[in-house]
């Protein structure tokens, strides 16, 4: 009968655990809601192959940055610019002389999740000199 006793009391203390791991506890859902992708996205020369990437910062309260995308080609791949995330919306890097650079932008929440692409800029550099709009490509 020893043993019999000491199986119900473990029951009976795991149902009480188990009871206690309903409504009341504190456990935050799981956040699965990407952020918006970035928007307003231009780029700027700053002289020779510098280059300003900006766009309008994003809303999301827990946003935790941005991640910079570039590739040689409209159609990528694209590659990130930075292994960091960019905690503003802008950012400075080179540009290839001769080469037309597209540049895209996403946006990172806290728990990881990451946006859709921006739409696609670009810049073309002739030497040092900015050639054509920096303007958003239509896709």
């Amino acid at each position: 009968m020893g043993a019999r006793r000491h199986v119900v009391v473990a029951l009976m203390m795991l149902l009480v655990v188990a009871g206690s791991c309903g409504k009341d506890s504190a456990v935050a859902p799981l956040d699965t809601v990407a952020p918006n992708p970035p928007v307003g996205v231009l780029t700027m020369p700053e002289g020779g192959r510098s280059v300003m990437i900006s766009w309008d910062p994003n809303t999301e309260l827990d946003l935790a940055g941005y991640k910079l995308y570039s590739s040689p080609s409209e159609t990528g791949p694209f590659g990130q610019v930075s292994a960091r995330l960019l905690l503003c919306p802008w950012y400075y890097t080179q540009a290839a002389s001769m080469d037309v650079t597209y540049f895209k932008v996403t946006a990172v929440d806290r728990s990881g999740n990451e946006s859709a692409y921006s739409q696609a800029v670009t810049i073309f550099l002739n030497g040092g000199k900015h050639e054509g709009p920096s303007i958003p490509i239509e896709n």
